[in-house]
């Protein structure tokens, strides 16, 4: 729980009701709506004679905005991510039929395809080879 420069308590929303090590990180963290709660609410009880400073508002919307902006980055790349990983075993039947090299230096025909645990494997005789082991197509 943090306590504001009002005297009273701030819980973030996302804050869990035991007290184990790992919810008391998890307390730790604010979001965009805990942070815009307590900059609203520091507005709401300012001192009407000593108003915040421009500089210091500025800055606090600044870095609202940097978290937003880091929030929409971490959702983007892990669109990227999910497009790659599909693009990826899309692309593994393109192997069939071609002579690759790997890195521990065998050379075969990949004459099928094999799933384990959801990761795509080439069949290269009774072998199978993981597609980032290779270092050579022919």
């Amino acid at each position: 729980m943090i306590l504001d420069s009002i005297g009273k308590n701030y819980a973030p929303s996302s804050a869990a009701s035991n007290n184990s090590p790992a919810s008391a990180n998890a307390n730790m963290q604010m979001g965009e709506n805990d942070f815009l709660k307590l900059l609203v609410t520091q507005l709401r009880y300012q001192d009407p004679l000593n108003p915040i400073q421009n500089q210091d508002f500025t800055a606090q919307l600044a870095q609202f905005s940097s978290l937003e902006q880091l929030t929409n980055m971490n959702s983007t790349l892990s669109e990227m991510q999910s497009s790659l990983t599909s693009n990826k075993n899309d692309n593994i039947l393109d192997y069939i039929g071609k002579t690759i090299i790997t890195s521990d230096g065998n050379t075969g025909e990949v004459t099928g395809i094999s799933y384990k645990d959801g990761n795509p494997y080439l069949m290269v005789g009774e072998n199978k080879v993981s597609p980032d082991n290779i270092l050579e197509i022919k």
